[in-house]
C-alpha cells in the first residue's frame, strides 16, 4: 500500500426508525492503486461521529457536550458517573415522595 488520501464524506441512514444524517465522516484512499482502506484511527473517529449523530437525533448531549460539562464541574471520568447515579437516585426518590 502507498500514501493515502483523506477524504471528508456524509451518510445517513435508519436507527430506530429515525433518518439520522451525518457529517464529518473520513474516508481513506491509496494514492497508488486507489483501495480505500480502513484504518483503525479512522474507524474509531467515525464511529464516535455516528454516535454523536444518534445523540442529537434524540435529543441526547453529545460526547464533547459531556466533556465540556464535565471539565466546567471539575469532574473526572471516573467520578462523573457517580454524581450522575446520585443525581438520578436523589430525583427518583424526590418523584417517589409526590
Amino acid at each position: 500500500m502507498g500514501f493515502t488520501d483523506r477524504f471528508p464524506f456524509s451518510d445517513s441512514f435508519i436507527y430506530k426508525d429515525r433518518k439520522i444524517d451525518v457529517e464529518g465522516l473520513h474516508g481513506m484512499l491509496c494514492q497508488n492503486c486507489g483501495s480505500d482502506p480502513l484504518l483503525t484511527d479512522q474507524v474509531l473517529q467515525n464511529q464516535v461521529t455516528i454516535a454523536n449523530a444518534k445523540r442529537t437525533a434524540f435529543g441526547m448531549l453529545t460526547s464533547m457536550e459531556i466533556r465540556a460539562i464535565r471539565k466546567k464541574l471539575g469532574l473526572s471520568q471516573k467520578r462523573h458517573p457517580y454524581y450522575l447515579a446520585v443525581a438520578r437516585m436523589h430525583s427518583q426518590s424526590m418523584n417517589a415522595e409526590k
